[in-house]
């Protein structure tokens, strides 16, 4: 037993070596007009196809319809994510702060077997900072929890006036990936949220938890 820990801990750690020394290259590669680093891309694009692999099944009435619901998916997990991002490195940058937006392979697994299992319920990124203690960073993913509450809310009710997918897809994937954000433990925002400022964290978290049953489970 302690070889297999010996070699697996050198193993994990010769690992995460290759991928620092290949995230640092990929850095040096900059993309014109695009405020994010190239690595940061990457990874945003790699969630947002898991995303919309993951809820094209769920949405897809038929095998059919799949390849329909995945291109609907990449433009509404996509809009939703970018704002996300683009919201971060503002605020990022107005505030000095250093945050990373990272890749997460075991979230996308309990991504994936969540929706087979029936109901999407997972993450397949994070968002991580130097020092998460300091004030701006739980008040950013705050703020960026509000504005897209108001999106998922804002579509959800004009979808009841007018109808239609994009509106509901926009809807439930956020309200979805809120609700995940929001759980008070670590390392999911809601637990910075809280230590930070525990009323808000609560009213925001009822608000987000009575809209994700109302929009999932059809209560209207």
């Amino acid at each position: 037993m302690d070889f297999i820990s010996d070699y697996t801990s050198e193993r994990i750690l010769d690992i995460k070596e290759k991928q620092k020394v290949f995230t640092e290259r990929l850095d040096h590669i900059s993309l014109p007009i695009i405020p994010m680093k190239t690595s940061e891309l990457l990874n945003l694009l790699l969630v947002i196809i898991i995303f919309s692999i993951t809820m094209s099944w769920t949405w897809a009435a038929t095998l059919d319809d799949i390849l329909s619901m995945f291109i609907l998916n990449i433009l509404s997990v996509g809009l939703i994510l970018t704002i996300r991002e683009l919201y971060r490195i503002h605020y990022s940058k107005t505030h000095e702060i250093e945050t990373y937006h990272i890749f997460w392979p075991f979230g996308s697994l309990l991504t994936i077997a969540s929706t087979f299992l029936g109901n999407t319920f997972s993450l397949a990124y994070d968002i991580t900072v130097k020092n998460a203690q300091d004030e701006p960073y739980p008040r950013m993913l705050f703020q960026s929890t509000v504005i897209l509450s108001a999106i998922s809310l804002s579509c959800f009710t004009l979808n009841l006036l007018i109808g239609h997918i994009i509106l509901q897809m926009i809807s439930v994937f956020t309200i979805m990936m809120l609700m995940i954000d929001m759980t008070p433990i670590k390392p999911m925002d809601g637990a910075h949220i809280k230590q930070w400022n525990t009323p808000r964290w609560l009213v925001l978290y009822l608000i987000i938890a009575i809209s994700y049953m109302v929009m999932n489970f059809n209560l209207i």
